[in-house]
């Protein structure tokens, strides 16, 4: 499983999913947009609509790689707890993996029932640079206290953000390097983020 709140989608979600479904050897990676990510504000945010579509543009990139509209379709406030025990319902055989940022992955234990999250999946995240790998990996030894299950992938992904390619597209500019062109189109043919 694979959330957040994809506002908008880009190259470095496409490329942080498909190192961990090489990685992990995963038969099939969840994407799952948050209908209301509960750590960030409503302010500059696509509609749920829009950014389901945008995480479906990437499907075509990975066989692998597939969008739930779980979150979307429950409503409210996102909780990965209630997502993840509605994924263990789908898929009740199956070894279950939560990949995060770095940046939730050190506040992960605040989380909504992180215990009960940390039962059910383990948490994969990557680091953004030399400085993030040794954080994680003290932070990993923190969260196995409370029974969590760590994977840190060792190689690092494309650093981009989401904000990043909002503020591109905002200025004007076409950030191929970032955004894959199937959704630099869908956010300019649906006039969003300007």
């Amino acid at each position: 499983m694979f959330g957040g709140s994809f506002n908008p989608p880009h190259i470095g979600h496409l490329q942080l999913a498909r190192k961990f479904i090489n990685k992990l050897q995963l038969d099939l990676l969840l994407l799952i947009p948050a209908y209301s990510p509960p750590h960030k504000s409503a302010y500059d945010m696509a509609s749920p609509f829009h950014r389901l579509n945008m995480c479906r543009l990437l499907e075509k990139y990975d066989e692998k790689i597939s969008v739930s509209d779980t979150e979307i379709k429950r409503g409210g406030k996102s909780y990965t707890v209630d997502t993840l025990s509605s994924i263990i319902g789908d898929y009740p055989d199956s070894q279950l993996f939560l990949i995060v940022g770095a940046d939730m992955y050190m506040s992960i234990q605040g989380w909504k029932n992180a215990e009960r999250i940390f039962s059910m999946a383990d948490i994969c995240t990557v680091p953004r640079n030399e400085d993030d790998a040794f954080m994680l990996e003290a932070h990993s030894k923190f969260l196995s206290r409370f029974g969590c299950r760590s994977i840190i992938l060792k190689e690092r992904v494309m650093t981009v953000s989401s904000t990043q390619v909002r503020n591109a597209v905002k200025c004007g500019k076409a950030p191929k390097e970032l955004i894959l062109p199937e959704v630099l189109s869908y956010i300019r043919s649906n006039g969003l983020y300007i």
